[in-house]
């Protein structure tokens, strides 16, 4: 399965130009999921210079684990239960080794969804914002604040329930990749934060 969320649905985003007349942005700070560590020794090496200095960092919602693992993991009961109803004679205890095969297939899936989610971290700084993931092989991307030309909210209907959703922030540059925080909690509140300071690096506000 990939690294990267599917996206199931493909609702409007919400979108928003960069220095249009803004309208007055309100965030509770005690109601955001972000948290400003001291230091981020993973990032030090990568990203940080000179005055540089990381303003939020946060990870996905746990729920990321669920929903890119599910299908693995519904498959393979579906199949446990086969195996069951049918009960195999070919050996003595054949159909045991098929279920517990299944078992063993959907906890690893489980497993390797709980390092994805703990390999992805998502930071802003005061001069950009910066995506890491990847279990194998890390996968880091960045975006100058100053060269921001859409930052958007999306979210499928099952990620609207559980207040989830996926940030992407594109660049003014064609060659560059998206930066895309996936399954991040209150993204409104967080795409708030990030306008802020895409505003204030393109603005001066």
């Amino acid at each position: 399965m990939k690294d990267d969320v599917t996206q199931h649905e493909r609702p409007a985003p919400v979108a928003v130009v960069i220095c249009a007349t803004p309208e007055p942005i309100v965030a509770a700070a005690s109601d955001a999921v972000v948290v400003v560590p001291p230091r981020v020794p993973a990032l030090q090496g990568e990203v940080l210079s000179g005055d540089e200095l990381i303003q939020v960092s946060l990870k996905p919602s746990p729920w990321y684990i669920w929903f890119v693992s599910w299908r693995w993991v519904v498959s393979m009961a579906l199949a446990a239960a086969l195996i069951f109803v049918a009960k195999p004679a070919a050996s003595v205890g054949y159909d045991a080794f098929l279920i517990n095969s299944c078992i063993v297939v959907a906890l690893g899936r489980v497993m390797y969804a709980v390092q994805q989610w703990a390999s992805r971290h998502y930071y802003l700084t005061n001069r950009r914002v910066v995506g890491v993931s990847g279990v194998l092989r890390t996968d880091f991307r960045d975006c100058l604040l100053a060269r921001v030309s859409v930052c958007q909210v999306r979210a499928a209907a099952y990620q609207r329930w559980l207040n989830l959703g996926s940030v992407q922030i594109r660049s003014a540059d064609a060659r560059s990749h998206a930066v895309n925080w996936n399954f991040v909690a209150n993204p409104h509140k967080v795409h708030e934060l990030l306008v802020r300071a895409i505003r204030r690096a393109q603005c001066g506000e």
